[in-house]
C-alpha cells in the first residue's frame, strides 16, 4: 500500500512553519526493511518505479521547483530502490507533479 500524500495546499500565514515542521518530521521516516516491524517506511517495488520517481524529483528541480529530500541516506537499507523523503515545492507548473510527488504551494505561488 502506498500511503503517500500527493500534494498539500498551505495557507501563506503558516507556509514556513509548516514547512520547517515537515522537513523535521521526514527525518523519522527512513526507507527500510519491509519485513522489519519497528520499520515505517517500505522499499519502492521495482527498480522501474524507483527511476520514474527520481526522474520527476530531477524534472521538478530542472524546473526551478525547491527539492528537500530528508537526510535518511546513510540509514536506509543498501541496495535497495528506496527514495528518500522528498518534498518538491516553490514549482511554477505544479499540475505535472501533484500526481507523483508531494508538492505544496502557497495559495499565492
Amino acid at each position: 500500500i502506498c500511503s503517500a500524500p500527493s500534494r498539500a495546499i498551505v495557507d501563506e500565514s503558516v507556509y514556513l512553519e509548516f514547512l520547517a515542521a515537515l522537513k523535521h518530521e521526514m527525518e523519522r521516516f527512513v526507507p527500510g526493511n519491509p519485513y522489519d516491524d519497528a520499520n515505517i517506511v517500505g522499499c519502492i517495488v521495482s527498480r522501474e518505479q524507483f527511476e520514474k520517481i527520481n526522474a520527476f524529483i530531477g524534472a521538478a528541480q530542472a524546473d526551478g521547483g525547491t527539492v528537500y529530500q530528508a537526510n535518511t541516506r546513510k540509514r536506509m537499507c543498501k541496495n535497495a530502490c528506496a527514495v528518500q523523503p522528498t518534498i518538491v515545492y516553490n514549482v511554477t507548473n505544479m499540475l505535472i507533479y501533484v500526481k507523483y510527488l508531494l508538492v505544496f504551494s502557497s495559495p499565492n505561488s
